[in-house]
């Protein structure tokens, strides 16, 4: 069965799409996010790790994939994993410097807090939407009824009649041969008895 097309709002897409100043801000957190792992990073690359540590160049690729993530999830324009992922560098960045990590947690902030506060007012656009067919569609059927009301005299009467005439059904012709043979059977009958006996 064929789903019906609704103009009513969505929930998930007032959610899911970034407006553009939050893609300019998506953008340019990716854009930070790189150049900050690549500036953290570079100084160590030729040397060493200590015992149980990572080498630096693991660290450059992870930080470098986040940040295409980042920059992947803004293309693409959903609100809620680019919220996620800035929360994730926001995070990574914190065990650093906070300072640094401050942008990415405001913005992942920001995007989670105006996803729910869409999410909401669409809820409720949709809320009132559906009321205000229900009650249109309330509306119409009691003028129909009222319309139906008006028309009769009393509860009780027949409705007029129709102007289109329908003609009777012609009779099949061995139903014509059965009742004129009945007929004239019915007056052999009647011809045998006096009319006062």
């Amino acid at each position: 069965m064929a789903e019906k097309k609704t103009d009513l709002p969505s929930p998930s897409k007032a959610v899911n799409k970034l407006e553009p100043r939050e893609k300019i801000a998506a953008y340019g957190g990716a854009f930070l996010s790189a150049a900050v792992f690549v500036v953290l990073t570079v100084p160590y690359l030729g040397k060493h790790p200590a015992k149980g540590q990572l080498p630096a160049i693991d660290y450059l690729l992870i930080g470098l994939g986040i940040s295409a993530l980042l920059a992947v999830a803004t293309l693409l324009s959903r609100r809620a994993l680019v919220g996620f992922t800035a929360l994730f560098i926001g995070f990574a960045l914190t065990g650093i410097s906070f300072l640094l990590s401050l942008p990415f947690l405001a913005l992942a902030g920001w995007l989670i807090l105006r996803a729910f506060r869409l999410g909401k007012e669409a809820q409720t656009a949709r809320q009132t939407a559906l009321e205000e067919r229900k009650g249109m569609s309330e509306k119409v059927r009691d003028r129909s009824r009222s319309s139906e009301r008006r028309g009769r005299s009393s509860p009780g009467s027949t409705p007029a009649p129709s102007k289109r005439y329908t003609p009777p059904k012609p009779i099949s012709r061995s139903k014509k041969i059965r009742q004129m043979s009945q007929d004239a059977k019915n007056n052999r009958d009647n011809k045998g008895h006096a009319p006062g006996e």
